[in-house]
Parts: structure tokens; sequence; C-alpha cells
């Protein structure tokens, strides 16, 4: 299993295989909710996630891996780790990678 979570700005990029997440209907809106909130569920003690407000959850699924950008929209009218998500996934969307330039070795 590969997860990967780096923060960002008001927020999280988090990279992982799509194993984690194989069993879901990315064309069900009900299955995305509740697998996405599982899968949240699931990390957020594991990697310590300060979470807790009203998040965008931009996603971008592929074939190989699933990238999630996590933003926080509004903390003020939640407390007591209150979490609420609005998932945006996208379907067909290029995913490009930069890497670093590497001299011949």
């Amino acid at each position: 299993m590969y997860l990967k979570v780096e923060t960002i700005e008001n927020g999280y990029r988090i990279f992982f295989n799509n194993n984690l997440l194989k069993e879901i209907d990315w064309l069900d809106k009900n299955d995305v909710i509740e697998k996405i909130t599982l899968f949240f569920k699931r990390i957020i003690n594991y990697y310590n996630l300060n979470l807790e407000g009203f998040y965008k959850v931009n996603v971008y699924p592929n074939k190989a891996c699933v990238i999630m950008v996590v933003t926080l929209i509004d903390d003020y009218s939640y407390n007591d780790n209150n979490l609420d998500f609005r998932i945006i996934v996208y379907l067909n969307k290029k995913i490009y990678f930069r890497t670093v330039h590497y001299d011949s070795i």
C-alpha cells in the first residue's frame, strides 16, 4: 500500500495507489461520498491530520493512482472534530507529474 500526504496551504495533497479504493464506483455519487468519508476516517488518526471543518475535495482517479487535493473552505462554524466535504470527482482529467531532472549516469 502506498499513500503519501503532503501539507499545502489550507489543506493537504494526498497520493495513493488505486487499490485503496478499488471497490469504489466513481459514477455512483452515494458510493463516492461513503467510501471517501470512510477513507478519511481511517487516515486521519494514522497520519495525525488536523481535519476539522468544511473541505473541498478534488479527486483525480486514474488507472494507476488517485490524487486528492483537500482544501479548507470553512472552519468557523464547525467544532468538536466535525468534518464535512464537498467532493468533486474529475474522471477524464490528464495528470502530469513534475520530476527532478537527472543528469546522465
